[in-house]
């Protein structure tokens, strides 16, 4: 029991980073413990995407545009997911042949 506390009080006091990145106008303060460079990256990725959305329908209003990308960016990451199991798959059928063989 004392190791899983002492596990978890380590855990929390990582070290928290963050950065402020502007999508559709709006200041925001993304917050993590991934290093600041990768949280910037990640805003600066979401702030392209929907700019993107904004110029294709420049009349969506920012909810809208933000639904959009939201969705575009859940698309995306389910299709990889479905991917990545694929390969997985796909290579523990080769880790099978591989060990029979």
């Amino acid at each position: 029991m004392y190791e899983r506390v002492k596990a978890v009080a380590m855990a929390d006091k990582k070290e928290r980073s963050k950065a402020r990145i502007e999508i559709l106008g709006q200041e925001y303060v993304l917050k993590g413990t991934e290093p600041p460079e990768y949280l910037e990256m990640i805003g600066r990725f979401v702030a392209h995407r929907t700019e993107q959305v904004t110029k294709n329908y420049p009349f969506y209003n920012p909810t809208k545009v933000a639904v959009l990308v939201s969705l575009q960016l859940a698309d995306e990451l389910h299709k990889l997911k479905e991917d990545y199991e694929k390969i997985v798959e796909e290579l523990r059928v080769l880790d099978k042949i591989h060990k029979i063989g």
